[in-house]
């Protein structure tokens, strides 16, 4: 189905859209006439990012969802067709607990797996930036393996092979393959 067969009542879930990525993905949706849901993890902060889009305020909702809240992510994808993830803590400085940091990046998505599949979405993207190569420790060996995850009966593993690119070796945004 290419873009001008999308029906206009098609919603998309852009998960972080206050951060940088996720404000530049929901701005193309909502241009190509998609509906968008705009996850954040404070509502206080809904009249200010709204104002970035208001041509398209008819077009655009905001949800409270937080990566490291399990029960959010249920309700913010109820009634998307699709999900693009974006969101991942992004400290403003030095990082304290660089393992909570990743725990929070790494347990957050896959929450935001499990509500797409139990939800049914389409589809859904993970999405990730250069800023989560930006902190962290000393330079991990490639033999380091991740757990192995479920999602629908099938392993949910992550791609050791490209940890040892990032600069530190631990981004919070590892590849992850879903297995046929």
């Amino acid at each position: 189905m290419n873009r001008t067969q999308l029906p206009k009542d098609t919603t998309v879930l852009v998960t972080g859209i206050s951060g940088f990525l996720g404000g530049h993905v929901a701005l193309q949706l909502l241009q190509q006439g998609y509906r968008v849901r705009g996850s954040m993890r404070a509502m206080r902060s809904a009249p200010e990012i709204g104002s970035r889009f208001q041509p398209f305020a008819k077009s655009l909702s905001f949800v409270e969802a937080d990566l490291d809240q399990d029960l959010c992510w249920t309700k913010a994808i109820e009634g998307c067709d699709y999900v693009i993830h974006t969101a991942s803590p992004f400290p403003s400085g030095a990082v304290r607990d660089a393992a909570g940091l990743i725990r929070t990046a790494r347990e957050g998505t896959l929450r935001v797996l499990r509500a797409a599949h139990s939800r049914k979405v389409q589809r859904v993207v993970l999405t990730s930036s250069i800023a989560a190569t930006n902190h962290g420790g000393a330079l991990h060996s490639a033999r380091r393996t991740g757990p192995t995850l479920r999602a629908n009966g099938q392993p949910l593993t992550t791609n050791p092979r490209h940890w040892p690119n990032a600069p530190h070796g631990r981004s919070p945004n590892k590849t992850i393959f879903l297995s046929p």
